[in-house]
């Protein structure tokens, strides 16, 4: 059995390592490897569980040495960061931050990871690229977020609601002296009469602050100067998309399934997007190697996968739709 992950992201690329470690060959391929991947995932229960049973030990504990330090509170504040609401945010075991791009590259360690790879169409088993190949397998995973090409072609009727955007900044400090402590190692949600959100996260190791304003317009001229400082320091910013998929029903292509955004694709407030691509991971390494060892055929497999994945999944979509703010199994951050 040989399968092609379409899709170099958090899942794709666990999915690659589970199935590696259960010997059942797979390639990645990717179009390209974006670099703007630096700011911080919490990784929780289910994420913490599929890296460990997909990854070797060795793998799992590198990430983990490279965690980021927890946040230790949940606060809401105004834009002048007056305390609205705060409470201790206590350790759960196996929840962890890590920069999402540590991870990624972290993940592609021993496999057939093939970069410049492009997908622009599909037939039967077989995905064609822009630069005239083809990959052939036993079953094509889409894995390959949310304008996905392979879910257009297996469910060219899934839609997702637009909600507008955000902007992701990065910003590195040396010292934290002239951060308010409200701002220092918390999940924090800052808000204004007009509307206007942000959350910043404090990262280290590494030392620098992830953030993220919503709408992406959103002006911050009248906010507390710690705050407006982080933004104006920011090394890295650049604007996202937020989207929420709509539910959709279980396909019948006998060749392909999917993963991760290219499926479920949600709002980031929870947290919960990176996750639910790493338990679909974990779920379909599962059933793969009952596969490979001769004890349930593809298609039953691969339906018993769907089902699963598409109730738990546009269960955390509904989730982070409806309450964004509030964390599942632990802190957000």
């Amino acid at each position: 059995m040989n399968i092609v992950i379409i899709g170099a992201g958090i899942g794709g690329l666990c999915l690659a390592q589970g199935l590696n470690r259960a010997g059942i060959p797979a390639t990645v391929y990717e179009h390209g490897y974006d670099q703007n991947q630096g700011w911080r995932l919490s990784v929780k229960q289910d994420g913490s569980q599929a890296l460990r049973e997909c990854l070797p030990d060795e793998l799992f504990n590198e990430i983990r040495a490279g965690a980021i330090a927890p946040a230790v509170r949940l606060v809401f504040t105004d834009h002048l960061l007056n305390p609205k609401f705060s409470k201790p945010i206590p350790a759960i075991e196996g929840h962890f931050g890590i920069s999402r791009q540590r991870l990624r590259d972290l993940l592609t360690t021993g496999l057939d990871v093939r970069f410049g790879k492009q997908c622009v169409g599909l037939s039967g088993n077989t995905v064609s690229f822009a630069d005239g190949s083809t990959a052939t397998g036993d079953l094509i995973v889409g894995a390959d977020g949310t304008r996905s090409t392979i879910r257009a072609q297996v469910l060219p009727e899934a839609a997702f609601e637009d909600l507008g955007s955000a902007l992701y900044g990065v910003t590195p400090f040396s010292t934290l002296d002239w951060v308010p402590d409200v701002l220092v190692d918390t999940f924090n949600r800052i808000t204004d009469p007009a509307g206007t959100s942000m959350a910043i996260a404090t990262c280290r190791p590494g030392d620098y602050f992830t953030w993220t304003i919503t709408p992406a317009d959103g002006a911050i001229e009248d906010w507390h100067p710690a705050v407006r400082r982080i933004v104006a320091e920011a090394s890295t910013t650049f604007p996202i998309q937020l989207h929420s998929a709509l539910p959709v029903q279980l396909w019948h292509d006998p060749h392909v399934t999917l993963l991760g955004d290219a499926i479920h694709t949600m709002t980031p407030g929870r947290g919960d997007g990176a996750n639910t691509a790493l338990r679909d991971a974990r779920l379909l390494t599962t059933v793969l190697a009952e596969v490979a060892a001769g004890r349930v055929p593809l298609g039953p497999a691969k339906k018993l996968y769907e089902q699963e994945m598409l109730r738990y999944g546009f269960e955390a979509v509904a989730a982070s739709r409806s309450m964004p703010f509030t964390p599942r199994s632990g802190a957000l951050s």
